[in-house]
């Protein structure tokens, strides 16, 4: 009985010693170098660039807002799992960095969570909260997605569309939940990795020139957007900076 315990214990040690290891590890994350510039319009919003696109030789920003990089930092799925000033979503930044040797996708938001901390001086805590959310479900039908063969392509995530190549529905959701300001939870049971384009009438366009975002998704994805209540993490923002400081 005493051996078995101690085996117990062996283990749970080695395992307690694994996570410190691993936060140790994330934390210490950081881009070899990174140019961090304010976005300047080029006054064609609807051309612009705006979204992420990574491999593994670097890691490239396009104008996206400080609530939308701290929300990838934490994998936040909404607006309402972010508390900071207001002004976190109207400033936006241009961000070319180096990745690690070995970088894979999964090290992103610890990356930019660090790099928030260092240039940003960014500092916050934890608080958990009930918000309202959406759940992305198969719609009547079931999916219309596009399994990808081809290459991974730049996940364009702005109002209006959502478009990439070999992207997971966890990179939809979270980008639905960016242009609805909601968490969205996958609840689709889909895990291949798809060519997604989807194109809706944002809210501020006028309606009779396409469809509304809840009804191109069924239509274009044959997925649906169920509203719910849901507890979750939330971030709150207690400092950060409006000017990077340098490299």
């Amino acid at each position: 009985m005493m051996r078995f315990c101690i085996g117990v214990f062996l283990v749970a040690t080695t395992l307690g010693l694994v996570g410190m290891t691993g936060a140790r590890q994330e934390s210490n994350l950081a881009f070899e170098v990174a140019s961090i510039k304010p976005h300047v319009s080029s006054g064609l919003i609807s051309n612009e660039r705006s979204g992420i696109q990574e491999d593994g030789a670097q890691v490239r920003i396009d104008n996206l807002p400080l609530s939308v990089l701290i929300a990838t930092s934490y994998d936040l799925k909404g607006r309402d799992q972010l508390v900071g000033p207001g002004w976190l979503s109207t400033l936006s930044f241009d961000i070319i960095a180096k990745p690690p040797l070995g970088y894979k996708h999964e090290q992103l938001q610890y990356l930019l969570r660090n790099l928030l901390a260092d240039r940003f001086k960014m500092k916050v805590h934890h608080e958990s909260r009930r918000i309202d959310a959406f759940a992305l479900v198969l719609a009547k039908g079931g999916p219309k997605l596009v399994e990808s063969k081809g290459p991974r392509t730049y996940l364009t995530a702005r109002p209006g569309l959502i478009e990439g190549k070999q992207r997971s529905i966890a990179e939809l959701t979270r980008a639905l939940a960016n242009v609805l300001s909601q968490p969205v939870v996958n609840q689709s049971g889909l895990k291949a990795m798809y060519d997604i384009k989807l194109e809706w009438t944002p809210d501020t366009a006028e309606p009779e020139r396409g469809p509304s975002l809840f009804t191109a998704i069924q239509e274009q994805l044959g997925l649906k957007l169920q509203s719910q209540k849901i507890a979750e993490d939330v971030i709150v923002v207690d400092h950060i900076e409006r000017v990077p400081t340098e490299n």
